[in-house]
């Protein structure tokens, strides 16, 4: 069940396909859809419909002023906006590893023709320590484990598991705690086919516990379907790339060295102690 299957609904012959698929957008804040949603009310005639497509608009609107969005919201969640984050870091992270291996290169070229202590002066007057290769190794470790923990989750395909037992009890059970983990159980079986009964019991369960289980559990699955959508036609890596390029990443695709002119061994220090700043600055924030 995607966006346009939901916006396409809005316009269904009959009332309460209208009216599902309002509270659907309603519940997963689907801000794409509140022209569509606007549009439906202003010529909706069903006296029942009106109220859940006046509901709807109000909550994708105030959704839409905070700035929310289901692709943000995808990013977010699947940790692809921490992916993207880590591309740039470690995009920097190699050019400063660069510009370092240069400089120790050059070092190590004076240590021919200079006595210890000279070396050893030139590297406080460049305002770096000597280098050595644990200073490379213990930051190449670091970005190791930044690595390691900011891939993006892997999508996974919307199941058609048989949810009929556990709609039934989120509907009809009178006791909250067994529609609390019928909620619950249809976020784990992952048909998106929950939707609708999920919908129902967020606008209208008298146990809140339950409408916040059924709300979480709703847009589980929608953004779950999303996603797998997006990965099978491509446009998830797409909006990937359209991200890194505004963070600038293209730059990160020149090969080393290509197209820049030589540093100075003062040119490097001076490079690598601004880099330096500007990340501890950014880490503070």
């Amino acid at each position: 069940m995607n966006l346009n299957a939901l916006v396409a609904a809005l316009k269904s012959a009959q009332p309460a396909v209208r009216r599902n698929a309002a509270r659907i957008l309603g519940m997963v804040e689907e801000t794409r859809a509140l022209d569509a949603i606007r549009a439906r009310y202003g010529a909706e005639a069903d006296s029942a419909t009106r109220p859940i497509l006046a509901w709807a608009g109000k909550r994708l609107f105030e959704a839409q002023q905070r700035g929310y969005s289901t692709i943000d919201e995808i990013f977010r969640r699947f940790k692809l906006d921490r992916e993207l984050e880590h591309l740039h870091e470690k995009d920097e992270a190699e050019a400063l590893k660069r510009l370092q291996h240069k400089l120790d290169m050059q070092t190590l070229s004076d240590q021919s023709s200079a006595k210890s202590g000279l070396v050893v002066g030139a590297s406080i007057a460049f305002g770096i320590g000597m280098p050595t290769a644990g200073l490379v190794g213990s930051n190449l470790g670091e970005s190791d484990r930044v690595q390691g923990s900011t891939s993006r989750v892997p999508p996974t395909c919307p199941s058609d598991a048989n949810v009929a037992v556990w709609l039934q009890r989120l509907r009809q059970s009178d006791d909250a705690l067994t529609r609390e983990r019928a909620a619950v159980e249809l976020r784990a079986l992952n048909n998106p086919a929950a939707l609708p009964d999920l919908a129902n019991a967020f606008l209208d369960d008298p146990a809140p516990q339950v409408c916040e289980l059924a709300e979480q559990a709703g847009k589980a699955l929608y953004l779950g379907a999303i996603y797998w959508e997006m990965s099978q036609d491509g446009s998830i890596d797409e909006e990937f790339q359209r991200r890194a390029d505004a963070a600038g990443r293209p730059a990160s695709k020149k090969k080393p060295g290509s197209g820049s002119a030589p540093h100075s061994p003062e040119d490097i220090s001076a490079l690598l102690r601004k880099a330096e700043a500007s990340r501890s600055r950014r880490k503070k924030k």
